[in-house]
């Protein structure tokens, strides 16, 4: 007889993979999954998780999307209404009961002690659920033949069923005339969701959240996490690099310098929405003159978070020119003045930025999260470029910092909403002061199909060359997290290598795009530097080095060998390596170099490298790292210096450089 608290536990656990079953926001990211070709050689999740994943998708993907969205929207009013009101402690021990019990189911499934009796409890839960004559049955009849007759179609398809031909007649039987299921099907189907349900706890908990947290405040909506500690007040304040349409074209060859303006985004959050978005800005030195503008918000509301998103334009910005600027709203419900945050400073770039005097100098980072493990390479990014530096040798380098760009892994947080504003309220003296250009990963995208990090991150659409900004709606003519923009006569190309289903894929649209950007970049004779967050070449982590890497090489290689891409940045993989120039495995001379750069720090710590034996590795490293790039032009030949420095000591990790002839 199970006891009380596994039996709690199971049904803890088992309502927790009924909401987890259909992936969120799945329409807002065009790449969902790999093809099922794809899915079969690189996919490890057992076939336990796919198929039901889609026999669920399939038997009630109408019915599901409608009510899920009305039953969210009276969860949260409910909620609301608990926070505000009386019933604010009740609702404070509801969560904590939920965490409570859903650890618990944690520590069950992780104990391989436990684990075989919790798999045999959840099993009788489960039938106890599809027992249409049992009061715990909460599936409409309807819906319960519909669920079976589509799990069959997927076992019926697959490359081997787990049904006998009789028994795939008799649940389409069942599905037909509305009857409940023969036993040997709902043992199997119940396998499936336990088995499922015990493979997502082991899986999730590799990923180091707080798994009682997540799954509380998000899927059983037991849970709330407002982003700030006040109402109105600005806070996780960030810039970011946006196209300017008053801005002189870039010259299309190597030429005198030339005047231009340009814009920067910022992007806040507050708990509160006010009645308008407004930032205000103005040059730091001389005549005071101040500029306003007003912006834009969205929001969100998985894993219980509360709070707006905000974004405004600070156009018309001069060259090489300090800015103050404050971002701000008018509270709703009275005549309080605005609330601005602190002031912040930065600098715009000169306009010869990138020529031989005046290098294009950035900071590059992966797979850096909050917390311990991060500390010491955000202390020295906060040295480099908030608080200046006194340590040789990044004295020489403060002040001339151009932007950050972070390809993937930004922050870890794993589907816990409050990790983000963490993380947000981290790197604030960094992010008010350079443009903070990211790219998504893993841990963006397996927690709810990348919801919070599209929400959060403010960066450019996915443009073709010569696409207008905007489309006739007034919206990005693409949904995409990929991108690219160009700086003087250096094109940063940022791709997007993420599913939900936490697998490398490159969409055809993607590929399209990629042909075309990089054909304009090199028809405006630019060098170009690709990011994005899964590495072509790696020696440690196993598949992800192996038939990851294979697979995306087999969508990408040929392209950045055909258009001559000198150096492709990646991570994903926790530590330093960079190969020789290398073309389909081979040492290649003028190939692209490939960098994984995945050592700045996060809870899951550093990689371990497992294949020593390969030729076109040049250097490898498991130091805590980040790297500073400067990109250089005149009129013979172009030029890239990549220095990476250990976090802890300063000392030089690796460095390298890559000429080419203009």
């Amino acid at each position: 007889m199970p006891s009380f608290s596994r039996t709690v536990a199971a049904v803890s656990l088992l309502a927790l993979v009924a909401s987890i079953l259909v992936p969120r926001d799945v329409a807002a990211h065009k790449a969902i999954a790999p093809p099922t070709d794809v899915q079969s050689y690189i996919l490890s999740p057992p076939g336990s998780i796919l198929r039901l994943r889609r026999a669920v998708a399939k038997a009630h993907k109408q019915h599901l999307r409608a009510s899920r969205k009305e039953h969210r929207r009276a969860d949260r009013s409910a909620q609301r209404q608990v926070q505000d009101g009386p019933w604010a402690v009740a609702n404070g021990t509801f969560c904590n009961l939920c965490e409570t019990v859903l650890a618990v189911a944690s520590d069950l499934v992780e104990n391989t002690t436990t684990r075989e009796a919790f798999r045999h409890d959840m099993h009788e839960v489960c039938r106890a659920i599809f027992n249409s004559t049992s009061s715990a049955s909460n599936l409409p009849e309807d819906a319960r033949a519909r669920l079976v007759g589509a799990w069959v179609e997927e076992t019926t398809t697959s490359s081997s069923s787990l049904l006998l031909p009789s028994q795939r007649v008799a649940a389409n039987r069942a599905e037909r005339n509305n009857d409940d299921p023969s036993p040997p099907i709902l043992d199997k189907i119940c396998d499936d969701i336990v088995d499922g349900a015990i493979d997502i706890i082991l899986r999730v908990s590799n990923y180091k959240p707080n798994i009682p947290n997540v799954a509380c405040a998000d899927f059983l909506h037991m849970c709330l996490q407002p982003c700030c500690d006040t109402d109105y007040v600005p806070e996780q304040v960030r810039l970011s690099m946006e196209l300017d349409p008053t801005a002189a074209v870039m010259p299309t060859h190597w030429g005198p310098p030339v005047k231009q303006t340009m814009a920067i985004r910022v992007a806040w959050a507050t708990l509160k929405l006010p009645f308008e978005s407004r930032v205000r800005w103005w040059p730091t030195a001389g005549a005071p003159e101040l500029f306003t503008a007003t912006g834009t918000h969205r929001t969100y509301d998985i894993g219980g978070w509360e709070g707006f998103l905000h974004s405004a334009v600070m156009d018309g910005l001069h060259a090489d020119t300090s800015y103050s600027y404050q971002v701000g709203g008018e509270p709703r419900g009275g005549d309080e003045p605005i609330v601005w945050s602190d002031v912040f400073t930065f600098r715009t770039m000169p306009s010869t930025v990138g020529d031989d005097a005046t290098p294009l100098r950035f900071l590059t980072v992966t797979d850096m999260g909050w917390g311990p493990e991060a500390k010491d390479t955000q202390r020295r990014m906060m040295e480099l470029i908030a608080n200046g530096s006194t340590s040789s040798p990044l004295r020489t380098l403060t002040e001339t910092m151009h932007l950050i760009v972070h390809p993937g892994d930004v922050g870890y947080a794993d589907g816990d909403q409050h990790w983000w504003d963490v993380f947000g309220r981290e790197l604030q003296n960094v992010t008010t002061r350079l443009p903070y250009m990211t790219g998504p990963g893993n841990h963006e995208c397996v927690f709810y199909n990348c919801t919070a990090y599209k929400r959060r991150l403010w960066m450019p659409p996915a443009l073709l060359p010569g696409q207008p900004r905007w489309n006739e709606s007034g919206q990005p003519p693409r949904d995409a997290m990929y991108y690219a923009f160009t700086l003087s006569h250096t094109t940063f190309v940022m791709l997007d290598s993420e599913t939900w289903l936490d697998t490398p894929y490159i969409s055809p649209d993607q590929q399209a795009w990629l042909n075309a950007t990089l054909a304009a970049a090199v028809a405006r004779n630019d060098m170009v530097l690709v990011f994005m967050h899964r590495p072509l070449y790696c020696t440690s982590n196993g598949d992800v080095c192996t038939k990851e890497a294979k697979y995306l090489s087999s969508l990408l290689e040929a392209t950045f060998l055909h258009f001559n891409v000198p150096i492709v940045f990646c991570g994903h993989v926790h530590d330093y390596e960079r190969t020789f120039p290398v073309a389909y495995g081979n040492v290649s001379e003028g190939s692209p170099i490939y960098v994984v750069n995945g050592g700045a720090g996060n809870r899951e710590g550093q990689s371990r490298f497992v294949n020593e034996s390969v030729t076109w590795s040049a250097v490898r490293s498991r130091a805590l790292e980040f790297m500073i790039i400067e990109v250089s032009r005149n009129v013979s030949f172009h030029a890239v210096k990549a220095v990476t420095y250990d976090s802890v000591d300063l000392s030089i990790v690796d460095e390298f450089s890559i000429v080419r002839r203009v």
